[in-house]
């Protein structure tokens, strides 16, 4: 007979794996992966477990009891790629185990963020601008990326080159009220709004001419009186003229275009001014009228006479005028026949 002796050993912990290689990607949600840790000689629990990571693309944590451990493991923000992770137990021995991963990558969207997001206005105001900062960890960028929805009520510019860029908005004339615009990049937006306040213009008036010339006696001219208000109610009938020496002046048309009709008064010369007003609006127009020398005016009280041979003299009136030369009797000429005239002016 004999006698065997068996020396015990110490058998290192063991991790037990299900799955060898996980498939991920970008940004996922974290995934559980279930393994076993055992020591037949030892005791061994699921904290004895840690792990490490060859690229640092994940994140671990440990849970679990022995002998049933989960691994959570979680992507880092943006990272992708393969990586391999160990998982260590060490209970006074150690054993590990290895698992591949394969983190996919998936296109962000770009992010962008308005420095403001509400811009407040009054009517016909100066511009006002915010800056837009934009970022693709995936692509590269630009300004002239960014696209802003169409306004009703302002006009808008994006400029500069790369973030942070510069979103310049300019309120339209005479417009007012309330909007929101979209401000985007690759399918991300932004949400701006405006708010521009009622601002009461004041009436407007302008003539299409300041200076006008005529000759006496002359054919009528016209001007326009463009006279406007875009926030109240308004007519060519609100409109004053001074009284005028020299012409014949109407005033008729709608708003904005008021027709100032000028007609030279018979025999009448000389400057003037006249004054068309609505209110504090003013505007003068400065008339000149050139004087003509009227030809005379001469009218027979009869333009045909009769007489028997040997017959007595018989006597017309004979009227002559002049509005610019003194005139006689005695400029009178007569041409023809046998007469004679007599008589003052």
């Amino acid at each position: 007979s004999f006698q065997v002796n068996v020396e015990q050993v110490d058998d290192p912990p063991v991790i037990s794996l299900t799955n060898l290689a996980l498939n991920m990607e970008e940004d996922s949600p974290p995934v559980q992966i279930n393994f076993q840790v055992f020591d037949v000689d030892s005791a061994v629990s699921c904290s004895d477990v840690s792990f490490s990571s060859l690229f640092n693309l994940v994140h671990v944590q440990i849970s679990g009891t022995e002998p049933s451990c989960v691994a959570t493991i979680t992507p880092l923000p943006n990272a992708f790629g393969s990586d391999t992770i160990i998982l260590n137990v060490d209970n006074g021995l150690q054993g590990s185990a290895e698992l591949s991963i394969n983190i996919s990558s998936i296109d962000d969207p770009a992010t962008i963020l308005l420095s403001s997001n509400l811009l407040n206005f009054q009517e016909d105001d100066s511009t006002q601008s915010i800056e837009v900062a934009i970022s693709d960890i995936d692509s590269p960028i630009s300004c002239a990326q960014i696209q802003v929805s169409s306004g009703q009520l302002i006009s808008s510019q994006v400029s500069g080159d790369s973030s942070p860029c510069l979103l310049t908005i300019s309120p339209l004339k005479d417009q007012n009220g309330s909007e929101e615009l979209s401000v985007s990049i690759g399918g991300t937006s932004q949400t701006l709004g405006l708010i521009i306040e009622a601002v009461d213009d004041k009436a407007t008036l302008s003539l299409s001419e300041t200076n006008i010339s005529f000759i006496e006696d002359g054919v009528s001219k016209t001007i326009v009186a463009r006279y406007d208000d875009v926030d109240s109610s308004i007519s060519c009938n609100d409109l004053s003229l001074t009284a005028s020496q020299l012409l014949n002046v109407t005033l008729a048309g709608q708003v904005p275009d008021c027709f100032i009709d000028l007609t030279p008064q018979e025999n009448k010369e000389g400057s003037e001014v006249i004054t068309i007003s609505s209110g504090e609006l003013q505007e003068s127009l400065n008339i000149v009228v050139t004087a003509v020398d009227d030809p005379a005016i001469i009218l027979l009280s009869s333009n045909s006479l009769n007489f028997q041979e040997d017959d007595l003299a018989q006597i017309i009136d004979v009227e002559i005028n002049d509005v610019d030369t003194p005139v006689s009797c005695q400029d009178i000429v007569l041409s023809g026949g046998r007469a004679h005239h007599s008589g003052g002016f």
